[in-house]
């Protein structure tokens, strides 16, 4: 639906969101229709309540009930104290929510806005306490787009967002980074090591070679399911250190499941996905090719090899599913 203009990328690998105690994160969002963009604020559960009266039932914790329940406080208390502009002229709110996560409360806003610069005022920060600080950037800008608001600085100018569809290079790179990252990862060398050198000749290796890297790039487009992708791996590096034999065409398979577990987002971080996965193959794939074509001349050691890198695919996989 949307492209989002993300300010913060807190890593999400294995334990989820981490949410800074002291740090509102604002983000900004264009969508499909002209005018009009929605803004997403995270904050924890404790700062909320220091500007909302949310706690609906008294019991000191917070639940999604209770959010719904004080629905206008938190407009009240944290929207309304955070006016969006654009031109000197103030934005419509049109409708806002809030949700409870794991270990923060995102708050969504809808705006519609006029031409001009978009502005926007933190008012919130006095009432929080002065160790507090709002963090508004883009994505799209890199780093150097990321600003601060503090202290009786609370004033800043919003990143207009791109029109949806738009390339983004910081998207990009982030892709580039994951798609390294989905090769790199010790169960996919396990997987290339079994699907490229189990082959029954260096010609048929190299043609896997091939096929896995145009797997890769496609498999970055693809919007599968991550237990699909990863149940396909684990499968596949099972059957194969079973029969100790592969054919070229495994190659392609595996390259769309190795980017086919993050693929289908924005073209810009497909892309760089895609790109990534490609030219890290690159350099593992020949490695993976040649340990498999010189293990096979002992059958013994390539027995224990391809159980070794199936046992990594397993691992990871596993690792992966239990996350």
């Amino acid at each position: 639906m949307t492209r989002r203009v993300a300010i913060l990328l807190v890593v999400l690998p294995l334990a989820g969101f981490a949410h800074d105690a002291d740090v509102v994160y604002v983000a900004a969002q264009s969508t499909p229709e002209p005018g009009t963009l929605v803004e997403v604020i995270t904050l924890t559960g404790a700062a909320l309540g220091a500007l909302a009266p949310v706690d609906a039932d008294g019991d000191g914790l917070l639940s999604q009930a209770d959010l719904d329940a004080r629905a206008a406080a938190i407009s009240a208390g944290v929207w309304d104290d955070v006016p969006l502009g654009a031109g000197g002229q103030p934005c419509a709110r049109e409708r806002t929510t809030a949700t409870l996560k794991e270990g923060y409360v995102e708050l969504v806003g809808h705006f519609r806005c006029g031409e001009g610069e978009l502005r926007q005022d933190f008012k919130i920060l006095r009432v929080l306490p002065a160790n507090f600080r709002v963090v508004l950037g883009s994505q799209l800008e890199g780093e150097v787009g990321k600003a601060f608001a503090y202290g009786q600085l609370t004033a800043l100018t919003v990143p207009r967002p791109p029109p949806p569809g738009a390339f983004s290079r910081a998207r990009f790179e982030n892709g580039l980074a994951d798609g390294v990252g989905a090769v790199a990862w010790i169960g996919a060398l396990g997987g290339l090591l079994l699907v490229l050198g189990a082959a029954g000749s260096w010609r048929s290796a190299l043609l896997g070679w091939a096929l896995c890297g145009a797997g890769v790039l496609g498999g970055a487009f693809l919007p599968t399911p991550e237990w699909v992708a990863l149940a396909v791996l684990g499968a596949g590096a099972v059957a194969l250190a079973s029969r100790g034999t592969t054919h070229a065409t495994l190659g392609l398979a595996a390259g769309v499941a190795l980017t086919a577990r993050m693929g289908g987002g924005p073209v810009s971080y497909a892309l760089g996905v895609g790109v990534g996965a490609l030219a890290a193959l690159v350099v593992a794939g020949p490695a993976a090719v040649a340990a498999g074509r010189l293990l096979q001349r002992r059958p013994t050691g390539w027995k224990v090899a391809r159980w070794a890198a199936a046992a990594a695919v397993c691992f990871a996989v596993g690792f992966r599913v239990a996350a």
